[in-house]
């Protein structure tokens, strides 16, 4: 026994393999050769030799990108209305064409109209079944307002170039109400979040879905049933490739038979090669312009609504961590901004009063423009303020007595400073008559004015009236587009 336990077969390193371990116990078992699986032995037996390689992962398969019928067709007609805003922009803002935009031609005007028209018809089409926020009519309504008045060139107060601004700023405003893809719901305290969202972060996040989109719409055509409708549109492709190639030879064919058919070809090439170059850019620069429009509309089209209002949640979160300051210490900073003004308020009653009177200082002109400029300011100024307190005061549920009276006595000064203002246009207007310009500047003042009000109103009742006061000024905007 110590002979075969000191043999080299039970030194540790040297295990008995299962065959002679199996044979000592159980002889019976020496001409079935020692099973070693397990469930020949019925237990797990020791495995001496070297394990298999382990078999590799199954690699991932990346799904392939899909499309609904929708999305495909309006991945298509995008190209209309990108072709056309890039020969707005080339023939309205590049340098080679020099032309004023203060007076557009009737071409610049129709690309615009087309523009329009084709970018909200397809936000219509894509968003058809989706629910519509009532907001959607008011931006649509101040969208048109400025695109009437550009194409039939109506109203003085506004020039097209303004309008046209205005117009870049309601289009995404009704793309993001109409689909219902408002951060918080509704218009309000998250206008700068709605702002990136259809400016920045869906449009270029999505920026190669059309691509894509059209690739799938050629890969299995434009209907649901892959089975009958696959490849159908790349077979349309040939068909329309095979169409552009017969066509130039039955037209040349045709010229040889008729010498005034030929004249009137000739005439046409002529015309059509003096501009090709100029339509072949303008294609070429639609492409990044569709690609966006169609970021825009695809991009918020796949985007539920629940992942867009958490969006404005995690913002809305991250802003209260650095709601840090204390109630008191602002409340103190509000009354020394109130006493400055105060001071103001009392040097400037005598001329207020002057203001409206008629009763004009020895320099009105520079003295109008500059003080009502800078009023304008002040009264941004308070609101800048307002804005920053609102984001980093802390306990603000707890409505701190001190800290709503500074504020409410802040933004009544605020009015003051617009009433003084408007004091100035007034002034202005009586001493060198009425000019669209100084309309523009009281619809500043009135925006101002009910901007102060609308705060007032939610500082003392906790109500959300930023909504009201955007549709408000917006309105006038429109309306003056008319005037």
């Amino acid at each position: 026994m110590n002979q075969e336990f000191h043999s080299p077969k039970n030194v540790p390193g040297n295990a008995p393999s299962h065959e002679a371990f199996s044979s000592q116990a159980f002889p019976g078992n020496r001409a079935a050769g020692a099973q070693t699986a397990y469930g020949a032995s019925g237990g797990f037996a020791y495995y001496s030799g070297e394990l298999p390689p382990a078999a590799a992962p199954a690699a991932s398969k990346r799904p392939r990108f899909t499309a609904s019928p929708k999305e495909k067709l309006t991945a298509f007609l995008t190209f209309i209305p990108a072709y056309f805003y890039a020969k707005m922009f080339c023939e309205g803002l590049l340098p080679w064409v020099r032309l004023d935009l203060r007076y557009p031609d009737l071409m610049w005007r129709i690309d615009f109209a087309v523009f329009l028209v084709t970018t909200i018809a397809l936000t219509v089409f894509i968003f058809f079944r989706e629910k519509h926020h009532f907001e959607s009519m008011v931006w649509l309504g101040c969208l048109l307002s400025c695109g009437v008045s550009v194409v039939f060139r109506i109203g003085n107060v506004w020039e097209d170039y303004h309008k046209l601004l205005f117009a870049h700023g309601f289009l995404p405003y009704f793309v993001l109400s109409f689909s219902d893809r408002l951060s918080e719901g509704r218009s309000g305290r998250l206008i700068l979040m709605d702002a990136a969202n259809v400016l920045f972060i869906v449009p270029f996040k999505r920026f190669s879905y059309r691509i894509r989109t059209m690739i799938a719409a050629f890969r299995d055509g434009f209907s649901q049933k892959e089975n009958r409708q696959k490849g159908a549109a790349l077979w349309a492709l040939l068909a329309v490739l095979s169409a552009a190639v017969l066509l130039p030879v039955s037209v040349y064919l045709l010229t040889v038979a008729d010498r005034s058919f030929a004249s009137l070809v000739s005439d046409f090439y002529e015309l059509l090669g003096a501009n090709w170059g100029r339509y072949i850019g303008y294609f070429f620069l639609s492409l990044p312009v569709g690609a966006f429009v169609y970021g825009l509309l695809g991009g918020f089209f796949r985007e539920s609504i629940p992942q867009i209002r958490n969006r404005g949640s995690m913002f809305l979160r991250g802003i209260r961590t650095l709601r840090k300051v204390t109630p008191l210490v602002w409340a103190v900073l509000l009354m020394i901004f109130s006493a400055v003004y105060t001071v103001f308020f009392i040097v400037q009653w005598q001329s207020l009063f002057d203001a409206f009177r008629g009763i004009c200082p020895a320099d009105p002109r520079s003295y109008v423009r500059e003080s009502f400029f800078a009023l304008c300011k002040v009264s941004v100024i308070n609101f800048l303020l307002l804005c920053i307190i609102q984001n980093s005061a802390r306990d603000l549920e707890k409505k701190d007595l001190f800290l709503t009276i500074t504020k409410v006595l802040l933004l009544f000064c605020n009015i003051v400073f617009c009433v003084i203002a408007m004091s100035r246009i007034v002034l202005y207007i009586k001493t060198w008559d009425f000019t669209p310009l100084r309309l523009q500047s009281a619809w500043l003042v009135a925006t101002l004015f009910l901007g102060c009000a609308a705060a007032v109103i939610a500082v003392i009742s906790g109500k959300r009236t930023m909504r009201a006061w955007m549709i408000a000024a917006s309105g006038m905007l429109s309306v003056l587009c008319f005037v």
